[in-house]
């Protein structure tokens, strides 16, 4: 492969989040919620309920060149994404924000090692980082939830305490970069990114 600067990549996430839920009743019964992105996603027993909301924006670079993490945290291309919940009751949420690739079958895929991925949560108005530029690799869950992914990556774990008549809600924005001195293709390249939602309920 030829190094050019006249070439395109294609760089691009898809913002569809899958939500998975179990919640254990007072009966013992096992309840399971699971919706894709695109729209509002509830689950709710009377006394829990949750919701995942994403913007309607999607992440696509083209004419993608590499650049420095300080650069790349920076770009005013990003995905915004939330988490809200409110539980009334002594229960506790932990949940899992997760990526994975999509773009297994695809020939010009891009190497993981040449792509950073950047995820901010909002904290008094103001997005801070929660997690440090990385290049994807999968890593375990830390959720008793056999419906979490083996082949995704821990982006963020959260916990959301009941015993409250307000709704708590977390706000996340997510970036991605062609890393630094990354090589530049003769063909375009592509990358796909899913990001997931996974959750336990803990009594």
């Amino acid at each position: 492969m030829e190094n050019t600067d006249s070439k395109n990549i294609l760089l691009s996430v898809i913002g569809i989040a899958i939500f998975l839920v179990a919640v254990v009743g007072i009966t013992y019964a096992i309840f399971v919620f699971t919706g894709e992105g695109n729209q509002n996603n509830t689950i709710s027993t009377g006394t829990i309920s949750m919701l995942y909301t994403e913007s309607s924006n999607i992440i696509s670079i083209n004419d993608a060149m590499p650049m420095s993490d300080s650069v790349g945290k920076m770009q005013n291309k990003y995905f915004d994404f939330s988490v809200s919940a409110k539980i009334k009751g002594k229960a506790t949420i932990n949940y899992e924000v997760r990526a994975r690739r999509t773009d297994k079958d695809e020939v010009n895929r891009l190497p993981d090692n040449q792509v950073n991925i950047y995820l901010e949560k909002q904290d008094s108005n103001k997005y801070v980082q929660v997690m440090e530029p990385k290049t994807f690799a999968i890593t375990s869950t830390t959720l008793d939830n056999t419906y979490v992914n083996n082949d995704s990556m821990l982006l963020y774990n959260g916990i959301i305490n009941g015993d409250s008549d307000a709704s708590v809600e977390d706000k996340f924005r997510l970036r991605i970069w062609l890393k630094e001195n990354t090589e530049v293709y003769s063909n375009p390249m592509v990358y796909k990114l899913r990001v997931d939602l996974y959750s336990t309920l803990n009594r």
